[in-house]
């Protein structure tokens, strides 16, 4: 009755004018999925819900894949407030991991248990006992832990957070934490206590990796050997992936890794009897529009013709997490200069969920319009009638088509450039949402996980480069005996070796040590100093360093004006950069404009392609790298060009061909080549290597 009302609504209630450039109208019908009674649970659960509390003390590596709306949240976390179990659960970004906090209050309350959220302001106060602790853990909320403790060690800090209820006291502590909080901590970098911290862990017996499929290249290296690690510490006996299918090439490294997973996924059925059936993702109508021009006019000539539409349904309804329309693009440049111009036309009730902006001010609760990139396809639920995006992958199409129809059934509009319309012209006009998935992911390109790289030598190096870091940690203590020493660096190296042996790639290994052994002792008149360079600099993600910026035009919109962000993402996007040197050095900019002429003055000719080089060494063949920005030297250039950083030039033929998300600059104005830093220069390296 409702998608009759959509369908009644699109021909009479909007103008004729707003099906300009559409290409075909689809319908894709509700997914329905029986639930079942669990036992002393109220909860009504769905089936792989169900299979995950009944297989729940035999399970040691479970991959869940279910759909946007079914769960998955519920499946992972129930088992663990049933049997009062500690775990961590770790989110790739600090926006879901904040997300999911109420999420999980939720779940408790439907459980009649009563839970603590542990947070800076009441960390002082006296231990309530609740059954359930949640406390979230990412780089600032660390910081004001630290202050609440008055402490400036984050180990004691960390130590005090990760402290768990007694065995027998039938309570459980689930820590939320974001992976690079999680690396530090196996790398030691929280001083000389850090072993403690480590050993704190040993107490979770689970954990938990949220949109595990958007882990790739470097990250999904170190997150297979995080957990490795961890494991042989006697630590995270259960690991649970929760993500969207995974391409073979990853699956194949789980399975070698972490052992052959348990897949539990919508098709999962269990031997309880159905008690009903619920409806997991309402009928959507996708309207297909062809891009004829600018992306940014195209949805606001969509939005206007909707607007009295949008702004009656926004008057009308007064739950918070409705939301009448949402906007989803490729671009966050494009968001930005869609959100101006909204507000130019008289829409002043628009959230924004993006990058370029600080984390607080990403709103959507209340809005009439609320405005995103891929930030807002990860945990964020809402409620809405109307979806508008583009989509350049199978997965950010089908993450994003499931931010709709999780409530409501609702119309979709989705800006192509005609390619997707030969995926559906020869088939009908509905579907079930399984039969569009496959279709989407038939026709269109995966994102790529680089899982190929886990297993080249580079993808050793990452790794090692936390092993190295331990390494360095331990011969330096003096707390230490030579024989417990020689224990710890023992167990290292078999770490590492068997590590390799399941990977298949052991001869990388005995090479990278025999290439560290050469750089240690030659130091830095060694081929290989960028190594050491690496190792005392390495991170989880693409270390791209990443710097304080005061935005005027956030100021002028009404929001905090302070955020982080990536220094090359400054150089490339920014406008009006200055430098405030007066007190503490900030970067002052006006919001972000186009791309800017960005090159290295210096065309780097002189370096071997696809080598990996320090950049103290390229300062000291090139005497100084100066980046030059539309015609003139960046007072920025000394941010990326910090010796300790790790870079590759390779051609620019080559370089134009790599994935988007791997940032690179050209050395000179008219240069053959490109430069490319730190983690990503690994990947680009292996890449150049296969292609020669």
């Amino acid at each position: 009755m409702i998608i009759l009302f959509l369908l009644v609504m699109k021909k009479f209630y909007f103008p004729n004018d707003c099906w300009r450039g559409l290409i075909m109208s689809l319908i894709i019908k509700e997914s329905v999925l029986t639930v079942h009674s669990y036992p002393k649970i109220k909860l009504k659960l769905y089936p792989h819900q169900c299979v995950m509390l009944e297989k729940w003390d035999d399970l040691k590596t479970v991959l869940l894949i279910t759909k946007t709306g079914s769960g998955k949240t519920a499946a992972a976390v129930l088992p663990l407030l049933l049997n009062q179990e500690n775990a961590l659960l770790v989110y790739p970004t600090n926006a879901l991991m904040a997300d999911q906090v109420g999420s999980i209050q939720g779940l408790v309350r439907e459980l009649d248990m009563s839970s603590h959220i542990l947070m800076p302001e009441n960390a002082r106060e006296k231990d309530p006992h609740a059954d359930v602790t949640i406390v979230r853990i990412d780089a600032y909320q660390l910081e004001l832990f630290c202050k609440e403790f008055n402490i400036k060690d984050k180990t004691y800090a960390l130590l005090r957070l990760l402290d768990v209820p007694r065995k027998d006291s039938g309570r459980c502590k689930l820590v939320l934490i974001n992976p690079d909080i999680l690396y530090l901590i196996y790398r030691m970098n929280y001083g000389r206590n850090s072993h403690e911290v480590i050993a704190k862990l040993q107490a979770f017996k689970n954990i938990i990796f949220d949109e595990f499929h958007l882990y790739w290249g470097i990250e999904l290296a170190h997150v297979l050997f995080l957990t490795y690690f961890a494991r042989k510490l006697e630590t995270f006996e259960k690991v649970v992936l929760l993500s969207a299918t995974p391409d073979k090439s990853v699956l194949d490294l789980i399975k070698k890794v972490l052992g052959a997973p348990v897949i539990i996924d919508t098709n999962t059925r269990t031997n309880l009897a159905a008690v009903g059936k619920r409806v997991v993702n309402k009928q959507l109508i996708l309207d297909i529009k062809l891009t004829v021009g600018d992306i940014v006019n195209e949805v606001i000539r969509c939005l206007n013709e909707r607007r009295e539409y949008i702004e009656k349904k926004a008057n009308l309804n007064e739950d918070i997490s409705y939301v009448p329309a949402v906007v989803v693009l490729n671009s966050v440049l494009n968001v930005i200069h869609l959100e101006d111009k909204l507000r130019k036309k008289g829409w002043n009730n628009v959230g924004v969920v993006r990058g370029l902006m600080a984390k607080g001010e990403r709103q959507f609760k209340g809005k009439t319009i609320v405005l995103g990139t891929s930030a807002i396809e990860v945990g964020i639920d809402f409620k809405t009638d109307i979806l508008l995006f583009e989509a350049s992958d199978s997965a950010s199409f089908m993450q994003r088509l499931g931010r709709a129809g999780r409530h409501q059934a609702g119309e979709v509009i989705l800006f192509t450039d005609g390619r997707i319309k030969t995926i559906f012209e020869s088939k009908g006009q509905e579907y079930t949402r399984e039969e569009f998935e496959h279709m989407v992911q038939e026709h269109l390109s995966a994102r790529d996980s680089f899982a190929w790289f886990v297993t080249t030598r580079y993808g050793l190096l990452t790794v090692m480069s936390l092993t190295e870091s331990i390494k360095e940690k331990i011969l330096t203590d003096k707390n230490l005996t030579e024989e417990k020493k020689e224990n710890i660096l023992g167990f290292l190296e078999k770490l590492l070796n068997d590590y390799a042996e399941l990977l298949g790639c052991e001869s990388h290994v005995k090479n990278l040590n025999s290439v560290f052994n050469v750089a240690r002792k030659r130091g830095k008149k060694s081929t290989f100093k960028w190594l050491l360079d690496y190792v005392k600099n390495s991170s989880f993600r693409s270390n791209i360093p990443s710097l304080e910026v005061w935005d005027r035009s956030e100021k002028i919109r009404g929001r905090f004006p302070v955020y982080d962000v990536d220094v090359i993402t400054i150089l490339k996007k920014a406008s009006s950069i200055e430098i405030d040197r007066k007190g503490k050095e900030k970067i002052r900019i006006t919001g972000y404009g186009g791309n800017s002429e960005l090159y290295f003055h210096q065309n780097l000719n002189g370096l071997e392609p696809g080598k990996i080089y320090s950049v103290s060494e390229v300062l000291e063949k090139y005497n100084k790298l100066t980046i030059i920005r539309n015609k003139g030297r960046s007072e920025l250039s000394d941010y990326l060009t910090n010796p300790e950083n790790i870079m590759v030039v390779v051609p620019r033929s080559f370089a134009d061909s790599l994935d988007w998300r791997i940032p690179k600059i050209d050395c000179g104005i008219d240069g053959v080549n490109k430069a490319i830093f730190n983690n990503s220069a690994l990947m680009v390296a292996e890449l150049y290597k296969q292609s020669i």
